[in-house]
């Protein structure tokens, strides 16, 4: 536990005021056990009194043109190892921010550069290391990247992403609150970022609006990991963060813990919406005894045009109380998607028009650093408390430096990633809109070709018109696909879309060594795990690997309705057909509309035995060309035998007829029709040789003739 000492409070307080202190007779305190701590309180008050002599940018920063640099940088060499330096944009007591250029890899990065002299010794190498340590244990699109760390002679370096943008805590400084949908979007992308950060056994222990920026291109991008820790480290019971986002058992001296971080979210929630805090101090004393008092405000008191549920959710988050707190990021999440509009797009618009600005909000926050007794103060904590060095730097994807390009990549990212062919239709159109943007946007063309590729999925019919045919399809991918990877070669989309290609013509091995490429470039991205899961591990019988892969994706990415969706089917394929109703069930609560959702329900339903269920499920899309052929199986258990057989005599595409005969127990027709499908569409034949729908005909000798037909096993 820390002191509780009137002193140390009164100390803690002048520090963070800025008011004089007699060091002499505070070191004379009768209290041997705090002498220590006072004396650390005296490093840390000269700390600040340099922090507050300090400035850090705050200007707009210019555009960087890699062909010409031409360095602003002062007291600094131009090169620092293989990164140039081209200007300094924030200085702190600790160390410096400078924009730099990575030669090795042509991109900009933000590089924080410490002193590792005689003054400062070992200790600070081993916390910036240590900092890069716990970031790169995190691969995010919400979490700012971390590209390497290092000492050269006398100074530590730590450089990563250039994110351009603002932070929450400039925007609330422009607006005072943001809308109630702003508020939801970044809470769930936050929740995102910690969801991976605690997935990968890490605290923040500092969330708080100087350390969130909202991006150029619309993400928002979790920062500054100084104060970070590993999960389950008690080692020291160390007070760090901004005393005002703290929950009441940290600032008590009790180890942050996993509910300690989502109170500091709630905090910002609860900032974003109402302007203010949801407990009033002026001082680390009076905010202890606020807390102990219960002396807080709710959400609806502070701003009344909070939404009821917004506001209980919020209020849950930051209950006083750890054990009446979200158990965890993802319970927290699940309750703001209830808040949320269909659309899983959040403040795109803001992504189009932003200037290209990188305000450092380092002294705009009340923070204060401190630790036990008998404990020493490390450069991390110092420079988390009053360096304020936050990251900056571009986006992790070749945007082109186009924003509009990149919002229509993410609309259209979205709509392929729903898996149905009229939503593919569209994507595509977006798609080309943003290539005619910017032809050299490299993501882009590795969407078209899996726009392409999910535009197949479908033949024509009544309800998708336009769908298109699967050799089109393929003859339009490979060029999209080889464009993206010549543009960027260590895009981890364009390896997949190579994947993806590769698959659609049987080269099963060169599908797995591109797929693998791209898991390997970007392990976390759901997109890549769910077209490998669907177009090679499957067909391939890999099926305990592919549910490997979307496990640890989902990891990363817990929202993701798509790797949910998969890892659903991947559970009806291996005859966990309870598991994948749950989870089926889960996912039409969270979203109704979800491509796909109620033909897998029904499926898994017919093949728990509850048949009935499963014809209700599709009473209503029935109509529909795609989904007549599903409700086979459950047609004949149901002891509709009759309606089968209206359907395969309405019916002619042969992937719809082999799932009608086989559910008739026709097994020369079912054969038959698997032989004609394996021409015209054989990605799919692959993945349904594997479904429950095909059990009956395992065991023929014909079964075998058709997979070697398409290359497999």
């Amino acid at each position: 536990m820390l002191p509780s000492d009137p002193l140390v409070d009164d100390l803690a307080d002048a520090i963070l005021d800025g008011t004089p202190i007699d060091w002499a007779a505070a070191e004379s305190s009768p209290d041997g056990a705090a002498r220590p701590l006072i004396r650390q309180l005296r490093v840390l008050a000269a700390v600040a009194e340099l922090h507050r002599g300090t400035t850090l940018s705050t200007s707009t920063l210019p555009e960087v043109s890699p062909s010409r640099f031409e360095p602003k940088v002062a007291d600094a060499p131009v090169l620092w190892g293989h990164l140039r330096l081209v200007e300094q944009i924030g200085r702190g007591a600790f160390g410096e921010l400078y924009r730099a250029w990575d030669t090795r890899l042509d991109r900009e990065v933000a590089l924080k550069l410490l002193p590792a002299g005689p003054s400062s010794g070992d200790r600070v190498a081993s916390a910036i290391l240590q900092e890069g340590r716990l970031l790169a244990r995190v691969r995010h699109p919400n979490v700012v990247t971390i590209y390497g760390a290092e000492q050269i002679a006398d100074q530590i370096g730590l450089w990563m992403e250039f994110v351009r943008g603002h932070t929450l805590e400039q925007i609330l400084d422009e607006r005072r609150v943001v809308t109630t949908a702003e508020a939801v979007g970044i809470g769930l992308e936050l929740c995102h970022a910690m969801s991976a950060v605690h997935g990968a056994g890490l605290l923040h222990r500092d969330i708080k609006a100087h350390n969130v920026m909202r991006a150029e291109d619309g993400r928002i991008v979790l920062m500054d990991f100084g104060t970070g820790r590993e999960l389950g480290d008690d080692t020291g019971s160390d007070l760090a963060g901004t005393p005002l986002y703290l929950a009441p058992e940290v600032l008590q001296g009790q180890p942050a813990t996993v509910r300690s971080d989502i109170y500091s979210l709630g905090v910002l929630l609860y900032r974003l919406v109402t302007g203010a805090y949801p407990v009033h101090a002026r001082t680390l004393r009076e905010l202890r005894r606020a807390q102990e008092r219960g002396e807080r405000t709710a959400v609806r008191t502070a701003q009344r045009d909070v939404p009821p549920k917004l506001a209980r959710v919020i209020e849950r988050a930051i209950a006083p109380r750890p054990e009446r707190r979200y158990q965890s990021i993802n319970a927290l999440a699940r309750d703001l998607i209830a808040l949320k509009p269909r659309s899983r797009i959040v403040l795109l618009a803001y992504a189009a028009g932003i200037v290209a600005a990188s305000i450092l909000g380092a002294g705009a926050g009340w923070e204060v650093v401190g630790r036990q007794a008998g404990s020493s103060w490390t450069p991390s904590t110092l420079l988390a408390g009053f360096a304020g060095l936050h990251s900056v730097g571009l986006p992790l994807k070749n945007l082109g430096a186009n924003p509009e390009a990149y919002e229509l990549y993410l609309r259209a990212r979205e709509l392929v990633d729903r898996r149905g062919a009229f939503p593919a239709q569209q994507a595509v159109k977006l798609f080309e809109q943003a290539i005619a943007r910017d032809p050299s946007f490299a993501l882009g063309h590795a969407g078209l070709a899996d726009a392409y590729a999910a535009a197949s999925e479908e033949s024509p019919g009544p309800f998708r018109p336009t769908a298109m045919p699967p050799e089109t399809a393929l003859a339009l991918m490979g060029p999209a696909a080889e464009t993206a990877l010549r543009l960027d070669p260590l895009l981890a989309e364009a390896h997949a879309a190579m994947g993806l290609v590769y698959s659609r013509k049987l080269d099963w091995q060169k599908a797995e060594e591109s797929f693998r490429r791209a898991i390997e470039l970007n392990p976390s991205l759901a997109q890549i795990h769910v077209s490998y899961s669907i177009s090679t591990l499957i067909p391939l019988g890999k099926l305990a690997e592919a549910e490997e892969g979307l496990r640890r994706a989902l990891q990363s990415d817990p929202l993701s309705l798509s790797l949910q969706r998969e890892l659903a089917s991947l559970q009806f394929i291996t005859g966990r057909y309870e598991e994948a109703i749950d989870s089926l069930e889960h996912i039409r609560a969270v979203d109704p509309q979800f491509s796909t959702v109620d033909i897998r329900l029904a499926r898994a339903l017919t093949f728990a035995g509850r048949p009935l269920e499963a014809l209700r499920v599709l009473e209503t899309k029935r109509a529909e060309p795609g989904v007549q052929h599903w409700m086979a199986h459950a047609y004949v258990l149901a002891g509709r035998r009759a309606e089968v057989e209206r359907l395969a005599a309405a019916h002619d595409h042969p992937f719809r007829l082999a799932v009608i005969y086989a559910a008739l127990g026709d097994k020369d027709r079912a054969f038959e029709e698997l032989d004609r499908a394996a021409v015209t569409v054989p990605h799919r034949v692959g993945s349904l040789l594997r479904d429950p729908e095909m059990a009956a005909l395992r065991g023929d000798p014909r079964f075998d003739v058709v997979r070697k037909k398409l290359g497999l096993p």
